[in-house]
């Protein structure tokens, strides 16, 4: 078992993981436990080793009983003007969120 925890310290989750896990894995355990922000920006770290998409528990030494700290930050949103108008964008996806 691996405990997700936030920046603040307080437990999100545990998840019951292999050493072969990579991010996108990691985040769909999580998702299932506990919502995340539509369109946040996630990181996870153990110690000050990040999980990359690539990347396995094994490869930055997580193994039982670690600790991860999850990162959650908000999406990235881009605002531009003109004469008569303004539009928020998604700055990811590129989708205009408002006019």
């Amino acid at each position: 078992r691996v405990s997700v925890l936030s920046v603040a310290g307080e437990e999100v989750t545990t998840l019951s993981a292999r050493p072969s896990w990579v991010l996108p894995e990691v985040l769909a355990a999580i998702q299932e436990q506990h919502a995340l922000p539509l369109g946040a920006r996630i990181q996870i770290f153990h110690g000050l080793s990040p999980l990359l998409a690539h990347t396995s528990f094994a490869d930055i030494g997580v193994a039982e009983d670690s600790r991860l700290t999850l990162v959650v930050l908000p999406p990235r949103r881009v605002v531009t003007r003109s004469a008569d108008n303004a539009k928020l964008w998604d700055a990811s996806s590129g989708e205009c969120l408002h006019t």
